[in-house]
């Protein structure tokens, strides 16, 4: 599927992070094709994933499953999906020329990694071509298979002046730094709403700290900040891509004797000191990702770090859609048979694989 054609083109973008919360889904239009490629956030749509999130938690967590359940989860989300994007394509009355789908990351381990979805029902549902798997070919080529969202941000953030470090606040942190002479890099930093929603979970019985409410209430504790502080350096200094095994959970219950707002305050404090670190002097911090529903993170990193920061929000990309926005453009990009990896960022061989594995809708 590739086209020579310049004028804009409509894809949406899909994600369900490693919170495993929500499909947030992003409407994209793309105007001319890479490097001379332009995007622009055009609508968003979120949906919770319900009574299967807790099912795919447990299997992220590594939880057997059988085969019958497992083949009824990738059904189940890919027509979550589709109600998902049916409702974001209504709403903004336009038809799509494809439909980016990453999948629910259920394990991430190089070189395995696992994206469940069946996207049939989207195709069908949409009558739109979706692309998924997108990180399968990376990893064939020896590849981390992460991240894949640098090349897409120097499109949708474009209006930002170098250098600048987009900062995704997801499941685990992870940044593209620009620099002034236009060089790119991308690399996975640390947990970060895996760990705070897994506090919320076993300490506040609830799915996640909302707003940063609870972490505002407490004191971040110097032992546990600099336990925490230690490991999350560590994964940091790794050079590599973050995921099973990666969360962390275990600091939780080595900290029990900390107030439920203590240990959220402790652990927002450890994650900004460590993303702080990672992010380039002298350089615009930009925020996005589902952590900038965090105030207390957010707080946290301003109070951490001397660069400026501001949000996604205000480069007209919705902190909360970015991930979905990137993948739209990911979408775009399999479509034209451009790679969307780079040998310099996830180690995949040179020059870095095509990416995507494509479902099309019935023919008419």
């Amino acid at each position: 599927m590739t086209t020579n054609d310049q004028s804009p083109r409509l894809a949406v973008g899909c994600m369900t992070g490693t919170s495993i919360d929500a499909i947030d889904v992003a409407l994209v239009e793309c105007t001319g094709t890479y490097p001379n490629m332009s995007a622009a956030f055009l609508a968003g749509h979120s949906q919770e994933l319900g009574p299967i999130a807790r099912h795919l938690r447990s299997i992220a967590l590594g939880a057997p499953v059988a085969a019958k359940d497992f083949a009824r989860l990738a059904l189940r989300l890919g027509e979550l999906h589709a109600e998902t994007i049916t409702q974001l394509l209504t709403k903004a009355n336009v038809s799509p020329d494809l439909i980016c789908a990453h999948g629910q990351t259920l394990y991430h381990d190089p070189p395995l990694s696992l994206q469940l979805l069946n996207p049939a029902p989207i195709a069908r549902a949409t009558n739109t071509p979706v692309v998924c798997d997108l990180r399968a070919a990376d990893l064939a080529a020896s590849g981390q298979g992460a991240p894949i969202t640098p090349i897409a941000d120097t499109i949708l953030y474009a209006d930002c002046k170098p250098p600048c470090t987009i900062l995704n606040l997801g499941g685990f942190a992870n940044a593209t730094r620009i620099t002034s002479d236009n060089e790119l890099s991308g690399f996975d930093i640390c947990a970060c709403n895996q760990l705070l929603d897994a506090i919320a979970r076993q300490r506040l019985h609830l799915p996640f700290d909302e707003s940063g409410n609870a972490a505002a209430e407490g004191w971040a504790r110097d032992k546990p900040r600099e336990q925490l502080a230690d490991l999350l350096t560590d994964q940091q200094s790794a050079n590599r891509s973050l995921g099973s095994g990666d969360e962390l959970i275990d600091w939780i219950s080595a900290n029990s004797a900390l107030s439920p707002e203590d240990m959220c305050a402790t652990a927002c404090a450890a994650i900004a000191q460590t993303v702080a670190r990672a992010a380039a002097p002298h350089s615009t911090l930009v925020l996005a990702g589902g952590g900038v529903l965090n105030a207390a993170l957010i707080n946290a990193i301003r109070d951490a770090t001397s660069c400026e920061v501001i949000l996604s929000d205000e480069l007209a990309i919705p902190a909360q859609y970015r991930e979905a926005a990137a993948f739209a453009v990911l979408g775009i990009l399999c479509a034209d048979a451009v790679p969307i990896t780079l040998p310099a960022v996830t180690n995949c061989t040179d020059p870095a694989p095509i990416a995507g594995t494509w479902t099309y809708p019935p023919q008419p």
